[in-house]
């Protein structure tokens, strides 16, 4: 086992593993059949393709770049594996919207750089980079040993979004050899920026270095001292760049339009529009391709996502594609490209066709690996459908299995109380019925407020079958040990901690009923002699953070998740993360 490393934390779940190079390079060697290196990477294989977790780590590559390893090893990231992070370690992030340095008046046959503002880009990053750093002077932290750590490191995160929008305005195709150029010459040039930035705020405002400045990898005696440890990344920017109206992050776009919830109308009810990418539609007017015709592709793109299928000029064809028309393979050397000069990491998702088999997960994942990426996330397409399944556990030898069991009839009128509950798929209101006489639970009925048809189908299914087994004898406490901890890919946070899945959700909110009866009766509930507040606890509206719904098999064969917020909505799953273009919801 010397010389990997592998954090296994649940089937199914929001984690990330993390291997040694060892790890990686013992499984590309022929031959090799150890299980520390075979059977491991087989399960983690196995899960991302199943549902696109767990992403993979690369150690090694990113303790190379850690620029404070007196203060310690790197093992793990945020969620999204854009920041690799020491104990107590934070970061603020900033990104630049790179499409807005493209200079529209240059000559035509100029070269891609002639076409960048270059000037006005370094101007940005040295703004930049000083009012990420008065963040951190300025910035209240909740306890002590973050508040330390951020003075000892002074870690900033300053990345882009807009990248796809300025490729379009090149007139370069996402995933060809020169995006790649592009993408590393923003790279190395935005890190050189910064570290000019930062060292002119010790040189010339007189700040302090960052406090590990002495034992710093970057340290000499001759080495100019600069205010912050680490500078770059590439965050994902989910809302951001909604709000920026530019692309994301370092990705190709999901769709070539979308449909946008921009207001509500007298009855207040939301309106929806359907908006096509403006370089694309300026483009196509450009091409003399007319207004009507122009709405026509807009319904095909808003429906495939692609234009492929349609009658438009090859060179619009080649350039105005989305991440679904993008090799997975190119998605990779984008990711590798960006991270040349990026010192933390990148956050990015590698789509996979829905066809896509477990063995095109390895390849991605050992492609990334030896193009010096820090970690990879992968989605295949519509795996979010799939749910990890358990085996039935063999009944115990000698023992007899028991007969038919008839459930209890109920009365028309039943007592009940309601709890509130937060999930992965929004607000989930529980009613729990009770027989008064022997204060037992007899039925169970929970409904999510925008859950989705799906979410609130397999959430009836639940219900129904718990209800049963209660009405069959079955204790509450026996059912809430079977839902409890349940896992998923789609988890939130609460104050009842991480809600893990919809069936812990259902456990939690049943947890919190038996927590207030057996604290001040079942009597005491129902006739309201009980500080419910204090009773039940309250729980904060949520914003939800999983799909409602599968809408079909557009997209080119993409599989459209309605998102769980506005219901209009399909979800992008790109940055490693999801979000909804329509009315601006993201899971991170």
């Amino acid at each position: 086992q010397k010389g990997w490393l592998a954090k296994i934390e649940g089937e199914g779940r929001r984690v990330s593993e993390a291997a040694h190079d060892a790890f990686a390079r013992g499984e590309e060697e022929e031959g090799r059949s150890y299980w520390t290196y075979g059977e491991v990477m087989e399960k983690i294989i196995g899960y991302a393709w199943k549902n696109g977790e767990p992403g993979m780590l690369f150690l090694d590559r990113a303790n190379a770049d850690n620029q404070v390893p007196n203060l310690g090893d790197y093992e793990s990231t945020n969620p999204c594996g854009e920041q690799w992070l020491l104990p107590y370690s934070s970061c603020n992030l900033g990104s630049i919207n790179l499409g807005a340095f493209y200079v529209g008046d240059a000559p035509e046959n100029a070269d891609w750089q002639d076409r960048v503002n270059w000037d006005a880009f370094d101007e940005t990053v040295d703004q930049t980079v000083r009012f990420l750093d008065n963040v951190v002077s300025i910035n209240k932290f909740p306890i002590p040993e973050i508040r330390d750590r951020a003075n000892q490191e002074r870690r900033i995160g300053l990345g882009v979004m807009g990248f796809a929008d300025l490729l379009f305005r090149l007139g370069i195709r996402y995933g060809s050899e020169q995006s790649f150029e592009v993408g590393r010459a923003f790279s190395q040039r935005m890190m050189d920026r910064s570290l000019f930035a930062s060292e002119h705020l010790v040189e010339d405002d007189g700040r302090e270095p960052f406090g590990a400045w002495k034992g710093s990898k970057p340290y000499s005696e001759a080495a100019a001292p600069r205010r912050n440890s680490h500078l770059t990344t590439v965050a994902p920017t989910g809302t951001i760049s909604i709000i920026a109206g530019c692309s994301a992050g370092i990705e190709p776009l999901f769709s070539l339009a979308f449909k946008r919830q921009v207001m509500k109308d007298a009855d207040g009810v939301p309106v929806v529009m359907s908006e096509a990418n403006m370089d694309f539609k300026v483009a196509l007017e450009k091409a003399g391709i007319e207004e009507e015709e122009i709405g026509a592709i807009t319904e095909v793109a808003l429906e495939d996502g692609s234009i492929a299928s349609c009658d438009i000029p090859a060179d619009l064809k080649d350039v105005f594609v989305t991440a679904h028309d993008v090799d997975p393979q190119e998605h990779i050397l984008m990711q590798a490209a960006w991270q040349t000069g990026i010192d933390n990491a990148v956050s990015k998702t590698i789509n996979l066709p829905a066809d896509s088999s477990p063995e095109d997960v390895r390849t991605a994942y050992l492609l990334a690996w030896k193009e010096g990426c820090k970690g990879i996330t992968v989605y295949r397409d519509g795996c979010r459908e799939m749910q990890p399944m358990a085996l039935a556990e063999k009944p115990a030898e000698g023992t007899k299995a028991p007969g038919d069991l008839q459930p209890v009839s109920l009365p028309e009128i039943m007592p009940s109380l309601r709890i509130r509950q937060m999930t992965p798929f929004g607000n989930m209101h529980v009613k729990i019925s009770v027989d008064p006489q022997t204060e037992g639970e007899m039925e169970v009925f929970a409904q999510l407020g925008k859950g989705g048809d799906v979410a609130n189908s397999d959430l009836e299914a639940i219900c129904r079958m718990l209800s049963l087994f209660l009405r069959c004898g079955g204790s509450l406490g026996m059912a809430l040990h079977q839902l409890e901890g349940i896992g998923s890919s789609l988890t939130v946070p609460s104050k009842d901690g991480r809600i893990m899945s919809l069936a812990d959700g259902l456990a939690k909110a049943l947890h919190k009923y038996e927590g207030a009866k057996n604290n001040f009766g079942l009597r005491a509930l129902l006739l309201g002699e009980a500080n419910l507040e204090e009773a039940v606890g309250t729980t904060g509206s949520t914003a939800a953070s999983a799909p409602g719904a599968r809408m079909g098999s557009g997209m080119g064969g993409a599989f459209k998740v309605k998102c769980p917020s506005c219901e209009h909505g399909v979800l992008a799953f790109e940055e490693g993360c999801s979000k909804c273009h329509s009315c601006g919801y993201s899971q991170c």
